[in-house]
């Protein structure tokens, strides 16, 4: 039997857009903190990509469903000298009380506390080594190359 690829998917600019190629976080404290070019449009009920429209699957459920947590702004406060102390789990709470019946387990991972526009090459390393870590625990034959150019950070 060969298993199925793991399906990962990654959201901005409060969870309505996801880009291609270049982006660039251009505030911290904006919903709309990402300009790039988009890929896609998502809402509720569909994702238009590229002007094309895909319904979304309602009902469908995932047997997991993983949120790898950065510590970043919405999770956060800002203190007085610029730094983010994390504050709860805002992003978890909302997707484990809203979407559970989207997917039967939910697993919240925190890995480091820091918005993504302060994050370093070795954060976007353990991001990477962590997702290939999961996917191997659940059974896919993945792996984390982790030859990043350090030009794209």
């Amino acid at each position: 039997m060969v298993a199925k690829p793991a399906e990962v998917f990654v959201v901005f600019n409060n969870g309505q857009a996801a880009f291609q190629d270049a982006l660039w976080k251009i505030d911290k404290w904006s919903p709309d903190a990402f300009s790039g070019e988009e890929l896609a449009k998502i809402s509720l009920d569909e994702i238009i990509i590229k002007g094309r429209s895909y319904p979304l699957n309602l009902n469908r459920t995932l047997d997991k469903l993983y949120h790898i947590r950065t510590g970043g702004t919405i999770d956060s406060v800002q203190t007085e000298d610029g730094l983010l102390i994390p504050t709860g789990n805002l992003v978890s709470n909302f997707i484990s009380q809203r979407f559970n019946e989207f997917y039967n387990e939910f697993i919240s991972i925190s890995l480091m506390s820091v918005d993504s526009s302060d994050m370093i090459m070795d954060s976007w390393k353990k991001i990477s080594h962590k997702i290939a870590e999961e996917c191997q625990k659940a059974g896919y034959t993945t792996f984390c190359d982790d030859n990043f150019n350090s030009n794209i950070l």
